[in-house]
């Protein structure tokens, strides 16, 4: 079961003016499930060589990122909602990151808070249109549209952290994206 908050589409700024488009690099080839899970295996195994966990969440979201040319992501860890912290961001806005580590609350914690308390996704679909105004307009002001936070969990079922997905246009995660995180 997804959360979505409702919004209707707006019409969405020229690429390049000051709240639409980016001009951080995108990697030339997209990632297909099978690319993720090849990625997923290479990462298990270098978290068992003992590779510092923040760099494989760093690697996790760059590989992510390949979804799409407006997909920016970032891994979110934490045994409780309340203690959440960011650990890797590949092409996030380095200010919006600051942010989202330094400020309490951080700006992205209305949907990443919601996403670990309610157990599913949540989707945000877009910001400008959207009730969760604070964190929203903070992230509109740096190029981020929309976002898909999705919870992950042990296989016990504990509350491991947070992927969000940040879409640079308004709209939902694609089957892509959902069938990649899967």
């Amino acid at each position: 079961m997804t959360t979505r908050i409702d919004t209707k589409p707006r019409a969405q700024p020229a690429k390049g003016s000051p709240s639409g488009g980016s001009s951080t690099p995108r990697p030339s080839a997209a990632s297909t499930p099978a690319n993720v899970a090849q990625a997923q295996s290479d990462l298990i195994a270098a978290l068992a060589q003992g590779v510092p966990v923040a760099e494989i969440c760093q690697d996790i979201a760059a590989e992510l990122e390949r979804i799409g040319p407006d997909v920016r992501c970032c891994v979110h860890l934490g045994e409780a909602a309340d203690r959440l912290t960011l650990v890797g961001a590949a092409s996030l806005p380095a200010d919006f990151q600051k942010l989202c580590t330094d400020a309490n609350p951080p700006p992205d914690a209305e949907w990443t808070v919601a996403a670990a308390t309610g157990r599913q996704p949540v989707v945000v679909a877009d910001f400008a249109a959207s009730p969760v105004a604070a964190g929203a307009q903070v992230a509109l002001d740096h190029g981020l549209h929309a976002c898909w936070a999705q919870p992950f969990h042990s296989p016990g079922g504990e509350l491991l952290g947070v992927l969000p997905l940040y879409f640079t246009t308004a709209r939902p995660p694609g089957a892509g994206e959902r069938e990649a995180v899967a």
